[in-house]
């Protein structure tokens, strides 16, 4: 080998026997997806309940409690390496409880846009000594997104959609308005989200429904399915009344399309995008 090839090889084997060595805990799907489609899915000991309820990758490893209530101890214990974490999790005393021991903690920005997940991907990708493969996957992430955007650019009009969810903190229902993951990937998708007098969720009321005049409504499968299916769904407040009410365009999608943006989300905004323009 010569001389000038020895150096980056060396470095390449250094950066391989780093990923073999690390133990790492994740809290927050996007994360926990990212480790996976990293190939460092062997390197995982622990994760939160959401990345285990919705990656199957992860349904077998350890739980380190709730997204925002994490076990300190329990994380500790496990001796991680590398404790990855999103800005929303928590308590806050528990992030600085585990730093405070000595653990690499690193606690990733919020990802609500596609520059955010490119950012996210890298950061990561860096950690794990696998930037290859984080650019690989942003290479195919802004492939489907142009894809998206090519057929969408043909389109003369968008539905107006809106989101409901039904789930333990709002069970009568709940409307998605701006800045959020949801209203992001509707407007990827091509849609126009009708929900704009506020930030975040609230509850479902009937006349805000109504008001909205969504031509499409979506949920996630779960929610959908809790509701009891198309008729239940049209049983909650002013949905039977509204455009997409009356012509059943009510579309169930994977819960892991909101549960956080990682390396999936150029595909998932590209069946979105074909459940509204079939």
């Amino acid at each position: 080998m010569r001389r000038s090839a020895v150096l980056p090889a060396l470095l390449q084997i250094s950066a391989c026997i780093a990923a073999a060595q690390q133990r790492i805990v994740t809290v927050g799907t996007s994360l926990t997806e990212t480790v996976y489609a990293l190939g460092a899915g062997s390197a995982m000991v622990a994760t939160d309940n959401s990345s285990r309820d919705y990656i199957p990758q992860a349904k077998l490893l350890p739980s380190v409690g709730a997204f925002r209530t994490i076990n300190a101890e329990g994380i500790i214990s496990l001796k991680p390496t590398l404790f990855l974490a999103t800005v929303d999790a928590g308590p806050p005393e528990a992030i600085l409880q585990i730093r405070s021991a000595g653990v690499e903690t690193i606690v990733i920005p919020r990802n609500y846009q596609l520059d955010e997940v490119r950012a996210s991907i890298r950061q990561v990708a860096r950690l794990l000594h696998k930037e290859s493969r984080g650019e690989e996957l942003i290479v195919s992430l802004d492939r489907d997104i142009k894809h998206t955007a090519s057929r969408l650019a043909k389109l003369i009009t968008r539905p107006r959609v809106i989101f409901c969810g039904l789930g333990a903190n709002m069970p009568g229902g709940s409307l998605s308005g701006t800045k959020t993951r949801i209203a992001e990937m509707i407007g990827l998708a091509g849609g126009i989200n009708s929900i704009t007098q506020f930030e975040g969720f609230r509850p479902l009321t009937e006349e805000g429904i109504i008001a909205a005049a969504p031509e499409i409504i979506v949920m996630t499968e779960r929610s959908f399915k809790r509701a009891g299916g198309l008729e239940g769904v049209k049983l909650l407040p002013g949905i039977a009344l509204t455009p997409a009410g009356k012509t059943g365009r009510i579309i169930p999608v994977s819960d892991m399309y909101f549960q956080g943006f990682g390396p999936g989300i150029g595909k998932a905004v590209r069946e979105l995008a074909s459940r509204f323009f079939p």
